[in-house]
């Protein structure tokens, strides 16, 4: 049996009011029928087709009737920090005429060294967690291989001369920003690193 938390919106804008209820299950199609009709009315053309008193009157928001549905995941036993979950995702355009792209035969300490390497060039970040080493890598170079979260402290933990870690975060020490310059010349077809 499922359950569902219901809940209630109000929001007020000096004459404007939207008024929504509903069930969770129903929540992002919900939200993202107000916020098409909240923009209309602010909008420039919602503002000249507004009633000529001024006055807008309550509008009722029908969600659809098919709900989303959401794959359940499985909740880990740690607290996840929160420093991770505060920080916003990491973009950047990647040029891969500049940095290569990973190769699928590298180890994956090669792979969170490359990576580690392009981000600190690119934005200048010089330290992720590894959920966003995990996230970033399965997002843009997938075709490269897995890397797994729970395995990153593993696979950097044995490579001290080249990784650091403080609070969960992980940076490159020198060495590893020399090792990394050399996959980088690698991933752009150049002399394979040792």
């Amino acid at each position: 049996m499922n359950k569902f938390a219901n809940f209630e919106v109000e929001f007020e804008l000096t004459g404007l009011k939207i008024h929504v209820k509903g069930d969770r299950e129903i929540a992002p199609i919900v939200a993202n029928n107000v916020g098409r009709h909240f923009a209309a009315v602010l909008s420039p053309a919602g503002l000249i087709e507004a009633p000529k008193n001024g006055h807008v009157q309550p509008m009722t928001i029908d969600a659809d009737s098919s709900p989303v549905t959401r794959k359940r995941t499985r909740k880990s036993g740690r607290a996840s920090s929160s420093s991770a979950a505060a920080d916003s995702p990491i973009t950047w355009t990647h040029d891969p005429s500049r940095w290569g792209s990973p190769v699928q035969t590298w180890k994956p300490f090669q792979k969170i060294a490359w990576l580690l390497r392009v981000v600190e060039q690119e934005i200048g970040k010089a330290d992720l967690s590894a959920a966003e080493i995990a996230d970033i890598f399965q997002a843009r170079f997938k075709d490269a291989g897995l890397i797994v979260k729970r395995n990153i402290a593993r696979d950097v933990g044995g490579k001290a001369e080249l990784f650091g870690s403080l609070d969960g975060r992980f940076f490159l020490k020198q060495s590893g920003k020399e090792l990394a310059d050399k996959l980088v010349t690698e991933a752009k077809g150049g002399a394979v690193a040792a």
